[in-house]
């Protein structure tokens, strides 16, 4: 039986495993994770956990055109069901295996290779400081794939390091309606937002961001200096506080609560 740890971080990459073109690999997954939910003595917070874990990698999977074509019929996780679940998903990856599911792979791959290609093209025009022909590039690859959050992610990571910030919060955005669980995208984008001088906005990004982590003093700390540069002292402190909190060597929190301090009268 594989350990608590790796069987979470698979469960969490079934969306890329399936963009991967790697279906078995995804459906056992689940299977593994199933096994361990029926052997293991779990904590009531780690079951609950995987089993959030385990839905939100069968709506992946369920989502998936060309594994619904081999299984119509939708997998779902029911508390005292998990027998039920775990023979269909034995008998999805049996269909899988054996489909020949090579074509589709290189088709994934070919994909993944084009995007990837194009990445490097925009990057390659911001390193010149070519901005126009960087846009003309990421909008075109990103029109092809216009439901893929992560290369949306991605170019919006290359233009908030570039300092292209507008552009930055533009694919953000759109990355924070396709993908509204993932962390990563809200912070960025408020960042862009902040370095805009757009307070208003970065906060509410903030706010959605905050209940996805209410613990990660690294967001807090951000949330901190968006109140420090708007120059909302009690604010900054409060959430600068936090920060320490939570990781009382956090350095940079200290020197930004003992900074805002100073400004509250």
């Amino acid at each position: 039986m594989q350990d608590i740890v790796t069987v979470r971080r698979q469960l969490k990459l079934v969306s890329s495993t399936l963009r991967q073109g790697k279906y078995a690999s995804a459906v056992q997954a689940v299977i593994t994770a199933l096994r361990l939910m029926l052997s293991t003595p779990l904590m009531k917070a780690e079951k609950d956990e995987f089993i959030g874990l385990v839905r939100e990698a069968l709506d992946y999977i369920n989502n998936s055109n060309d594994i619904r074509k081999l299984h119509p019929e939708a997998l779902n996780y029911e508390p005292g069901k998990e027998k039920v679940l775990f023979e269909a998903l034995i008998e999805l990856i049996e269909i899988l295996e054996k489909e020949d599911m090579s074509g589709v792979e290189d088709i994934v791959n070919s994909l993944n290779a084009k995007r990837d290609a194009a990445l490097a093209k925009g990057q390659e025009h911001l390193d010149n400081v070519d901005y126009d022909s960087a846009r003309t590039v990421f909008k075109a690859i990103s029109g092809e794939f216009p439901k893929d959050g992560k290369l949306k992610s991605d170019i919006g990571e290359k233009f908030l390091t570039a300092g292209c910030y507008q552009d930055a919060a533009e694919y953000y955005i759109e990355a924070v309606d396709l993908d509204p669980d993932a962390l990563h995208n809200y912070n960025r984008l408020a960042i862009a937002f902040r370095k805009m001088g757009e307070f208003p906005q970065a906060e509410e990004y903030y706010k959605r961001a905050l209940p996805l982590a209410p613990k990660d003093p690294n967001l807090l700390f951000n949330v901190a200096r968006l109140y420090l540069e708007w120059e909302k002292w009690h604010q900054a402190v409060e959430y600068g506080e936090k920060a320490l909190i939570i990781s009382p060597d956090f350095a940079e929190a200290g020197k930004l609560v003992k900074f805002a301090r100073k400004h509250i009268r």
